[in-house]
């Protein structure tokens, strides 16, 4: 019986991680966990190739897609989807991650190996066009990876089917916090990072006279204003230090908890993710938060060194190569994906906004 190695890339704030699984009659093992500081892979983005020549044989990867692009093969991006990947003006000089990211993908271009782009959440048609209505950020593509993870996950902890799975997830990441409601193991609902609440390192979604004030802003004011600049730490623990820093981030959480419920209705679980989860005292503040509307918990995955997005990413990889997890893929619907990310926004003309976005260099 064939083998079935995959594996999955997650390019976070802090670090880019990644994960490799490998299927045998049935059995999931894992091969590969490395995690990577973004600092030092937007220098050095050959340390993620050197990790899967390592590796390989390798069946599938599925690739930092960013801030998504319709289901392919990274062979088959156009020039749209160059630029739509990290979604950055030509004359802004981005932040590690997204400087990090069209590094790395033109160096895994060059590879044999089945190497997919997957989409962002705003881009599944689970998603009803009405919730999509002015939205680019319902959860990147990295969200959707942990959304597979989750599936998966409460499937096996409740012994259901994977076309049963119903949750809220929140992931709590080091810059955002995003959530998404799946119902019947299809994500319905979902709210990124940047449309969300106040989280540690970002504001969250803008007031409007703010952004109106703050005028033509670049990408790093994305990564501003959140509970760090407040508490003026990097330690999240800090947050209990000060009231108003606590009230703001878990109050926060609840309430778009409670956006979810009328997309969703009462969960069978809250699902915690990320980063900030990790630690027991953020954990617990918010799962005493969160009990009242259903049994809180931690995701579990096959991994604690790596994050759980890359976990998720490999399992959608294996799913793509015919393994256990296809139907996964084809309950989340990866394959019928469509639209751009941008495509919903009413009060531009997407074609004027094409113009100003840089696009990453890669050779096909």
């Amino acid at each position: 019986m064939h083998v079935i190695r995959s594996i999955g890339i997650d390019p976070g704030t802090k670090s880019f991680d990644i994960c490799g699984i490998e299927e045998e009659k049935d059995e999931i093992k894992v091969f590969l966990e490395e995690s990577i500081p973004s600092e030092i892979l937007a220098k050095e983005p050959e340390l993620i190739i050197e990790i899967i020549e390592k590796n390989e044989p390798i069946d599938s990867i599925v690739a930092s897609s960013g801030y998504g692009i319709t289901l392919k093969s990274i062979r088959e991006m156009t020039e749209e989807d160059k630029k739509l990947v990290i979604l950055v003006k030509e004359e802004d000089p981005g932040i590690p991650v997204l400087k990090g990211l069209p590094k790395l993908l033109k160096l895994l271009s060059k590879f044999n190996t089945n190497i997919y782009m997957i989409p962002a959440i705003i881009q599944l048609p689970t998603i009803p066009y009405y919730r999509k209505l002015n939205k680019i950020d319902m959860g990147t593509a990295d969200k959707l990876c942990i959304n597979a993870l989750t599936i998966y996950d409460q499937a096996k902890e409740l012994g259901i089917n994977y076309d049963e799975t119903n949750f809220i997830l929140i992931e709590m990441g080091y810059a955002y916090n995003a959530l998404s409601a799946v119902k019947n193991g299809k994500i319905i609902d979902g709210i990124g990072g940047t449309n969300s609440v106040i989280s540690f390192k970002s504001m969250g979604a803008i007031d409007g006279e703010v952004a109106y004030l703050l005028g033509d802003f670049k990408k790093e004011i994305l990564f501003k204003g959140g509970i760090s600049d407040l508490i003026k730490s990097e330690d999240p623990t800090k947050i209990f230090e000060n009231e108003i820093a606590k009230e703001a981030f878990f109050e926060g959480i609840e309430k778009m908890v409670a956006m979810l419920l009328v997309s969703l209705g009462y969960p069978k679980e809250i699902l915690i993710s990320g980063r900030l989860s990790n630690n027991e005292l953020i954990f617990n503040e918010a799962k005493k938060r969160l009990r009242k509307y259903s049994k809180v918990r931690k995701v579990k995955g096959f991994s604690n060194k790596v994050k759980e997005a890359a976990q998720g990413a490999a399992i959608i990889a294996n799913g793509l190569a015919n393994g256990k997890f296809k139907r996964i893929v084809e309950i989340l619907e990866l394959k019928n994906s469509k639209n751009s990310v941008i495509d919903f926004v009413s009060i531009w003309e997407k074609k004027d906004i094409m113009e100003k976005l840089k696009s990453i260099e890669i050779n096909l």
